[in-house]
């Protein structure tokens, strides 16, 4: 008759009537010492054994016999035995004669069970070298897809549970077979189930164990919601199990190389680190992908000193209380950073909030805003990198300019107490989507009251340019060109005076230049011409002189010496109100590009030179002390000595005026092609550290100016 010892720690049940009292061996389910004859704390009658326990990993240290049940203890001590030697004790066999000595008596239930348990000790501990060596290479960074092969494939090893391969079908042990470490001989697909049913709730180690002991049994479906009942409510990092639902790991985590992580490739490798797990194939393959994008950034910021200060650059939009919370499109187009952006906004507290489904559905509908931002950026893209390949053309040489994204700027020449941006200097351009989201800017984040007459401008305090985009495609063009114009005499005043601030009151110099270099047409490939005929102002000019005409009075015009000496629009607006009873700003605008449109283009460009050595000087501005510096600069490089030279030149300076106003506009060119009449427009990332960082050298070559139209 059985006779079952209770283990204290689990409950399991054991057939202990062959050893003596006081034996002690290890229990099979949990892995605790039994000791033969012990009370069971909170004891009772036990209930028979219906079935073989699996076996734990190995505790550490000395490990106690294993217990073999006495049904058991037979086949235990044939598999024992020596090969073709030993006799089967229990059908009375000996040994042939000659081989000297007496037959040998089977083990004890002891010595086998000390045999046994040290074969799974050593077992174990293989496993356990081939985990270590699994759990360094999926520590190693790309991790390639585990996914199911449509049928058993063998199982993460576990604890105690060796390797799970079954010899016969349907859990069956192949006759005199050996059963796998862990797996109970005789297992079965109705044994496992029964154990399974026992209990309402089981343990993730004991989810394990049945899942486990399902897949060596070819029980593919059930081990498949096991294995989604481990992945739910015990582990859901278990590979195992996650192999055999075809889930695919993504183990990445964003190198620490990258400061600023509000790029969208970066954020979705962070969402997609946070989930681990994907079962679409397609969502996990847009991760990879943004993950190679990642690796691709993070060897930038270590490589590329124009993609480092760029996204230097980024990060200083990121930090910027003011424009931190926008949705928007940047692109990397040195020297420039250019962004876009609606009036949308979202805080990161704001974000965080969200629930994870939440939060990627936000960053789809945040990504497809920015998407219809991004052929009207690459047109920004073209229109500023031509414009810095065109003004370092003209001037580069004369005025001593450096490239703004070489080494320090362009000044490694300066002091170690002086230099500045050592990656280069990058410039910041902001442009919204419209008057709208510009006013809401102004108005509701910065709290700024903007002049409904200010289409765009630029900022000596920040050094970017602010714009919105409009529908008038010539105004539209020539805009952002004029307001890139201040900016590069900013920088490039920074970059000659050693990197301090310029201070420059506004005379007819600064608008007169911009609206200068303003004037282009723009071909279908957005290749821009660089001509110099400012039709908007020449059309306002029409449009008052037929108007002064039919009043009977003359076109309001400044005296040359009174034009070059204004400094500040408020001396102009008093003057223009005391002289002719209006506020003259435009006219100041019109006349001051025609005064510098004058200087490079009249008498076959004979005062060219002259306009060059003007505007060096102008970039050499001083700090302080600058009162007067333009008129005095003017008249100097323009030769002008007496009362007399001054009204020569303005005697010649205005009939080039005159004929200007009398230019046939059809001569200037077609107005720009609309935003969608782009040939061979290939859409792109804006920032993808796969391509290149610099891409202007892939424009086409600005043509230079036309012949004098004025004349």
């Amino acid at each position: 008759m059985a006779k079952l010892q209770a283990c204290a720690k689990c409950g399991a049940q054991f057939d202990v009537s062959a050893m003596a009292v006081g034996t002690k061996f290890t229990c099979g389910a949990c892995g605790a010492v039994v000791s033969v004859g012990a009370a069971v704390p909170g004891g009772g009658p036990s209930a028979p054994m219906t079935r073989s326990v699996p076996a734990p990993a190995a505790p550490a240290g000395k490990r106690g016999p294993q217990y073999v049940p006495p049904d058991r203890q037979r086949e235990a001590a044939a598999a024992g035995s020596s090969r073709g030697t030993a006799p089967r004790a229990d059908r009375g066999e000996h040994p042939r004669h000659g081989g000297g000595g007496a037959p040998k008596k089977g083990l004890s239930p002891v010595a086998m069970a000390g045999i046994g348990g040290g074969v799974l000790l050593v077992a174990f501990g293989a496993l356990m070298l081939m985990n270590k060596g699994d759990d360094k290479k999926g520590s190693s960074g790309k991790t390639a897809p585990v996914a199911s092969n449509g049928g058993p494939i063998p199982a993460t090893p576990i604890p105690g549970m060796g390797d799970p391969k079954a010899a016969g079908g349907m859990g069956e042990a192949a006759p005199g077979a050996t059963s796998p470490a862990g797996i109970p001989a005789g297992d079965s697909i109705a044994a496992i189930e029964a154990e399974y049913k026992r209990k309402q709730n089981h343990s993730g180690d004991e989810l394990k164990s049945i899942f486990s002991r399902y897949q060596a049994l070819g029980g593919v479906d059930r081990a498949k919601e096991i294995a989604l009942e481990i992945v739910r409510d015990a582990d859901p990092n278990f590979k195992a199990a996650r192999a055999l639902l075809g889930h695919y790991e993504f183990a990445h985590d964003v190198p620490e190389v990258i400061s600023n992580r509000k790029y969208p490739y970066i954020r979705a490798v962070e969402e997609a680190s946070m989930q681990r797990w994907f079962d679409d194939k397609e969502a996990y393959d847009l991760a990879e992908l943004a993950w190679t994008k990642t690796v691709a950034h993070a060897h930038r910021i270590e490589t590329d000193s124009a993609f480092r200060a760029l996204d230097g650059a980024r990060r200083e939009i990121d930090r910027d209380p003011r424009f931190k919370n926008y949705n928007y499109e940047a692109i990397f187009a040195s020297p420039y950073l250019i962004c876009y952006s609606s009036d949308e906004r979202l805080t990161e507290e704001d974000f965080l909030k969200l629930n994870k489904k939440d939060r990627a559905i936000k960053l789809a509908e945040l990504e497809k805003s920015r998407e219809s931002f991004r052929r009207i950026l690459a047109e920004k893209a073209k229109i500023y990198q031509q414009l810095y390949k065109e003004f370092l053309k003209r001037y580069g040489e004369s005025c001593e300019l450096k490239d703004l994204m070489g080494p320090f700027g362009g000044r490694p020449d300066l002091g170690a107490g002086k230099q500045s941006y050592r990656d280069g200097c990058p410039m910041i351009i902001w442009i919204f989507s419209d008057r709208k989201a510009f006013d809401d800017y102004h108005e509701v984040v910065a709290k700024e009251r903007i002049d409904r007459g200010v289409a765009g401008y630029f900022s000596p305090m920040t050094g970017w340019v602010y714009l919105y985009d409009g529908d008038d495609r010539e105004f539209e063009v020539n805009k952002n060109v004029h307001e890139g114009t201040h900016q590069l005499e900013h920088w490039f005043q920074m970059q000659k005076r050693e990197w301090g601030k310029p201070t420059v009151p506004q005379s007819f110099f600064g608008e007169g230049f911009a609206e200068f270099m303003g004037a282009v047409n723009m071909a279908r490939d957005r290749t821009l011409t660089f001509h110099g005929i400012n039709r908007p102002r020449i059309e306002f000019l029409k449009h008052e002189k037929e108007a002064a005409q039919k009043a009977g009075k003359p076109l309001p015009y400044f005296p040359l010496k009174d034009l070059v000496g204004f400094e500040g629009y408020h001396n102009v607006r008093a003057w223009t109100a005391e002289k002719w009873g209006i506020d003259g700003i435009l006219f100041f605008y019109a006349q001051s590009w025609a005064l510098v449109y004058f200087m490079n283009e009249a008498s076959n460009h004979k005062y060219q030179p002259n306009f060059t050595r003007f505007l060096d000087d102008m970039l050499n501005h001083p700090k302080e002390g600058g009162e007067g510096y333009a008129f005095d600069h003017f008249k100097r490089d323009m030769n002008i000595k007496s009362e007399d030279d001054w009204k020569k030149l303005d005697k010649e300076f205005k009939a080039f005026y005159e004929k200007l106003i009398e230019m046939d506009l059809a001569k200037v060119g077609a107005v720009p092609p609309s935003k969608d009449d782009w040939p061979g427009y290939v859409p792109i990332d804006p920032v993808n550290p796969l391509n290149e960082t610099d891409t202007s050298h892939k424009d086409a070559e600005p043509t230079p100016p036309k012949k004098d139209e004025g004349k």
